[in-house]
């Protein structure tokens, strides 16, 4: 008996989670430090008392008990071996959950058995935090990309429309009038607006793409086409009509009309307003091969970059502009990202140039 004693007080000593040993009857024989902090029972105060009595909740000691009546008749226990998660009830009579694996402690001819016990709590709680933060999460994520397109739209839509109301209103200042030189008339100015409208439409359904991070479909356009597209949605809100040059094996590329179309006039925009006031202000466009891929480039003297501005280009709150919104630049680089392709800045004393790679057609 004293051996058996040493044995049982050498496990529950040294046991680093609670340790509750018992009988066969259930009768309670060794509980641990450990045991006592989890339950607020000290050792002497559950000695010799049975351990569903103690620790296991009001509803589920009948079973307990009758589970420790089998073994004391048959030999049978069900719980050796195994680990379960349960609930047990505090001596405040809380319940905690805690993981359960029972033992027969060896060298006592199998009339002890030692129950460890680890309380799950921080676990449990750990989890309910982790899942609240990852809940919270998505719905921050939801509600910024609903913010992005938002901004994204409000940014882009802005160029399309305000073609669509000059032409209108050109439209209503020319009803009664005849034809000008350049052979507009009223419906032919109409025709335009429906068009900028309808630019207004693709650019959503475009955006929309992008946001979801979908690649856009991809066709075969001329550079030529691109460029002319951007001067004509730009119109006189140009300071100064760029130039364009196509080197051999650029003047196709392969990408969403609509979406490269909005980088190129968001570049030539920014190029434009950079200049205004500049003399001798030029705006450039460069297209040139480089493998399978075309190097597309807008360059302008005007006044340039900080380096402190160059470090936060691209970001999405970026912006030179007083009541910009920091969007632009940011699209840019998606769109171009999208289309596999990647975008920088060249800057050089009197000379500002942004390019972009695209993939080449054919």
């Amino acid at each position: 008996m004293h051996e058996k004693s040493a044995v049982l007080s050498a496990i529950i000593g040294t046991a680093l989670d609670g340790v509750i040993a018992t009988d066969r009857s259930g009768c309670i024989v060794g509980w641990n430090r450990v045991a006592e902090r989890m339950f607020g029972w000290t050792e002497a105060e559950v000695q010799g008392s049975r351990l569903h009595e103690r620790i296991v909740p009001q509803a589920e000691r009948p079973l307990c008990a009758a589970g420790m009546e089998r073994f004391a008749a048959t030999g049978e226990a069900r719980i050796l071996g195994r680990r379960l998660e349960l609930q047990a009830v505090r001596r405040d009579g809380t319940c905690i959950p805690i993981e359960l694996s029972v033992m027969i402690a060896p060298n006592t001819g199998g009339d002890i058995f030692v129950a460890f016990l680890r309380d799950l709590t921080p676990q449990k709680e750990a989890a309910r935090q982790i899942e609240q933060l990852q809940s919270e999460v998505i719905h921050l994520s939801r509600v910024n990309a609903m913010s992005t397109m938002a901004s994204v739209l409000a940014h882009e839509l802005n160029q399309p429309l305000t073609v669509a109301a000059s032409y209108l209103a050109s439209a209503r200042k020319l009803r009664d009038r005849p034809p000008l030189e350049d052979g507009l008339d009223a419906w032919t100015i109409v025709e335009r607006a429906e068009q900028a409208v309808h630019r207004a439409g693709d650019t959503i359904r475009s955006i929309r793409q992008m946001i979801s991070d979908k690649p856009a479909p991809a066709e075969p356009v001329l550079v030529a086409e691109l460029v002319a597209e951007t001067c004509r949605l730009l119109g006189g809100s140009m300071a100064v009509r760029p130039s364009l040059e196509v080197g051999a094996g650029a003047e196709r590329v392969l990408v969403s009309r609509v979406q490269v179309e909005q980088v190129l006039i968001n570049l030539v925009k920014n190029a434009s307003e950079a200049v205004a006031g500049t003399p001798d202000a030029t705006i450039a466009l460069t297209a040139r091969r480089e493998g399978d891929w075309v190097e597309i480039a807008v360059t302008d003297n005007g006044s340039g970059f900080t380096e402190a501005l160059k470090k936060t280009l691209f970001s999405a709150t970026y912006s030179t502009k007083e009541n910009g919104m920091g969007i632009g630049l940011s699209v840019c680089r998606t769109i171009v990202e999208q289309h596999g392709g990647r975008i920088w800045l060249d800057d050089e004393p009197g000379r500002t140039t942004f390019r972009f790679t695209v993939p080449a057609a054919g």
